[in-house]
């Protein structure tokens, strides 16, 4: 009887992923093109809020790995300007801030079973 909603859910989830998916493959290209100094990891922190609108188990901890990839792999791209510490520095605060908020995000979402 209820299958009709079970589509539009599946399907918001499938929107849902693409618009992840082409934000945080944005955001990797913003970083990899800017180079080191620019407040590049900012907007990764976006991909991972969106995760509440996805309730599956293990959604938003798969997210977060994800962006920490990204966030390591931009910095292993990009080239060095003799700003290691300072680049490295910035990097894990950002890697930091990811999994800040998907503590926040498992604390105010029980259905979250990461």
């Amino acid at each position: 009887m209820t299958r009709r909603p079970r589509a539009r859910s599946s399907s918001r989830q499938t929107v849902l992923l693409v618009l992840q998916l082409a934000i945080a493959l944005a955001l990797f290209t913003v970083d990899i093109l800017t180079g080191p100094g620019v407040a590049d990891g900012v907007g990764y922190p976006i991909v991972l809020v969106l995760c509440l609108w996805n309730t599956k188990p293990g959604y938003a901890f798969a997210w977060s790995a994800v962006i920490t990839i990204l966030i390591v792999a931009g910095g292993l791209i990009v080239p060095d300007d003799n700003l290691l510490h300072a680049v490295s520095f910035d990097r894990a605060l950002e890697v930091c801030t990811i999994w800040v908020i998907w503590f926040l995000i498992k604390a105010i979402a029980p259905t979250f079973n990461d």
